[in-house]
């Protein structure tokens, strides 16, 4: 029985017909043995039905899995990046200069979505807004932080979240600030409690995917100082906003799919109560749903910070701070990483006029990542 989901059969009386014609021909026998030689119909009509069965497999191979518009598949690719934003005086390098280079970055429109995070400053935001690829939309300066953001001495009051996309915002981009926001008596150290950090989120609705709506978050936690200098952590702290992300705001997402992305500080420990834990209890980690076998992901090479390759935070053991994340709300949606890597942005920065040296875009490197999203219903 022929339908849409199967192939055309040739009915017996084709069959027959093409048989009845090897035979008028006055060959004898009715198969095609030696056709190649003695039947040049057949071998005709051998290739015309070998073309025929190749199209259908490169028609079911299109139409059934390779993601596209025909079967309700959407792609989005991803990109976290964080920027290292703070103010040069705070002990940001070249960050006039890394800041235009990520604007650069932006606009060439590699990505759908563009999570910023340390974008704490106006006018850095102001560079990178002014690179916004045609058609897409990027999160105004003090949509996704307090309404009191300074911004323009310092970070404070600040969360240094952005996002880009090249779909339109449905809905008000949305941010709160933790409850948590470190130790007010270290707040002359490592800033902390000074900043607000958080999480901003915005919606999209997918083209050719039967509408399906999906909640983007992008976060940053809170940072450990540096170890060399101070002998204490942020854990504590770090550890409540992830909490809070995931059971007030994440878990609680009416969209079909979530999506999360950002720094979070925090390196993949699977032991209960910690960050990574926290959240892989609920979504699927992006790098460890292609690698899990081989743990390449775990390798120093692909780390986000403390790369050998970048060239400002190499000083410190190599570590992976960044993640995309993944979750369906709805059973029917289909939610997988097609592809994930780690992007080593880099720059020329003239030192004079004959000599430039290459330097990393921040002091974090870029998580990328290919997501596939299909309605089954």
């Amino acid at each position: 029985m022929s339908g849409p989901d199967s192939y055309p059969e040739i009915g017996s009386s084709d069959r027959r017909h093409l048989i009845e014609d090897s035979d008028d021909e006055g060959r004898g026998g009715r198969g095609c043995s030696g056709f190649a030689r003695r039947h040049k119909r057949c071998l005709m009509v051998f290739s015309v039905l070998t073309m025929i069965a190749l199209g259908h497999l490169v028609a079911v191979y299109f139409i059934y899995f390779r993601c596209n518009a025909f079967n309700g598949c959407s792609t989005i690719r991803v990109m976290a990046l964080n920027t290292w934003g703070m103010p040069r005086k705070f002990g940001s390098e070249y960050k006039e200069e890394r800041m235009a280079s990520i604007a650069d970055e932006l606009s060439k429109a590699h990505y759908d979505i563009y999570l910023f995070e340390e974008l704490w400053m106006q006018p850095d935001h102001t560079t990178v807004a002014a690179k916004v690829p045609e058609g897409y939309h990027m999160t105004a300066f003090r949509e996704l932080a307090l309404w009191d953001c300074d911004g323009r001495v310092s970070p404070a009051l600040c969360s240094g979240l952005a996002v880009a996309s090249r779909f339109p915002f449905e809905g008000a981009p949305e941010f709160n600030s933790y409850t948590e926001h470190g130790d007010a008596a270290k707040a002359t150290i490592d800033g902390e409690w000074f900043a607000r950090k958080g999480v901003g989120r915005v919606r999209i609705r997918l083209p050719h995917s039967s509408n399906i709506t999906v909640d983007i978050f992008v976060t940053h936690t809170a940072a450990d100082p540096d170890p060399h200098l101070h002998n204490y952590t942020n854990a504590y702290y770090r550890k409540a906003q992830v909490k809070e992300l995931m059971a007030t705001y994440v878990n609680e997402s009416k969209a079909d799919v979530v999506l999360l992305g950002g720094d979070f500080n925090a390196g993949p420990i699977k032991k209960e109560g910690e960050v990574y834990h926290t959240i892989r209890q609920f979504m699927t980690n992006c790098f460890e749903e292609l690698f899990y076998s081989n743990g390449w992901w775990l390798d120093p090479q692909v780390a986000t910070y403390g790369n050998a390759k970048n060239t400002f935070s190499n000083k410190y053991a190599p570590i992976v701070y960044d993640y995309i994340f993944h979750m369906t709300k709805d059973p029917s949606v289909r939610v997988w990483t097609n592809w994930i890597d780690v992007a080593f942005l880099k720059m020329k920065l003239a030192v004079d006029k004959l000599v430039e040296k290459t330097i990393s875009l921040s002091d974090h490197e870029a998580v990328t990542s290919v997501i596939h999203i299909r309605n089954e219903k």
